[in-house]
């Protein structure tokens, strides 16, 4: 991989995912990347925990409830879809030396990112139990029509981990 992000690139894809975390509250969040000890991730809220949504209000942010709560306004039970890694699941972890990300995503999506020359296969990707099949890195943006792509790959990963569409 030749394809480097600046320090602003990398800034930027920061921020991106915790507008990400930030817009979908309550069902993802981001913290330190489970694969990589030091990067930051995106991941899966809390895998079995219950949220609501409201499915009429696409600008409703989803919000942990409680159990009278669960009583009183339709929920949704969060799972992990498609495996990856940690417990909660990591969707995406961001290389802060490079601003390349590795993520989790369904072999259309990768087949996509592939074509479009946005990222490859991970060499370890299906070998052994611990790297998923669809483990991709995606190359770093190097300005806003590519960091748009980035975080459409990511709400990809989202979809795919959760189940989702964001």
């Amino acid at each position: 991989m030749t394809q480097r992000g600046t320090y602003s690139d990398v800034e930027a894809l920061m921020e991106a995912m915790r507008t990400l975390e930030h817009n979908n509250y309550g069902l993802l969040k981001t913290g330190k990347s489970c694969f990589e000890k030091h990067s930051l991730a995106l991941f899966l809220a809390s895998a079995g925990r219950m949220i609501t949504i409201d499915i009429g209000d696409k600008d409703h942010l989803p919000k942990a409830t409680t159990k009278f709560e669960r009583r009183q306004k339709p929920c949704l039970r969060l799972e992990t879809r498609n495996s990856t890694c940690g417990t909660p699941p990591e969707i995406a972890h961001l290389h802060g030396s490079d601003g390349s990300l590795h993520m989790t995503l369904h072999p259309s999506d990768a087949k996509l990112v592939i074509e479009n020359g946005w990222g490859e296969r991970h060499p370890l990707a299906g070998r052994g139990t611990w790297v998923p099949k669809g483990f991709m890195m995606i190359y770093a943006p190097r300005n806003q029509q590519e960091l748009d792509a980035v975080v459409d790959i990511m709400r990809a990963g989202c979809w795919w981990v959760s189940g989702i569409e964001l």
